[in-house]
């Protein structure tokens, strides 16, 4: 296992117990790859970003953060 595929899991872990920090970090890390994949597969800027938008709020709904809008308003 890489160091970065640990610290990916320590910040996971540590977004799970509320860290908004920790998943902000996540989020810069992986936001980039999640967006390019997103573009290939939708060749649409605007669906792209609804994508990244939409997979990372299912992130924090998978972890139990809160999230205070509801599903597709943000």
């Amino acid at each position: 296992m890489s160091g970065e595929e640990r610290e990916d899991r320590e910040l996971m872990s540590a977004a799970a117990n509320g860290d908004k920090g920790a998943f902000a970090i996540l989020m810069q890390r992986h936001s980039p790859a999640v967006y390019r994949l997103a573009r290939f597969l939708t060749h649409d800027v605007a669906t792209a970003e609804d994508v990244l938008q939409e997979t990372f709020l299912a992130a924090l709904r998978a972890i139990g953060m809160e999230v205070n809008a509801p599903k597709g308003t943000i």
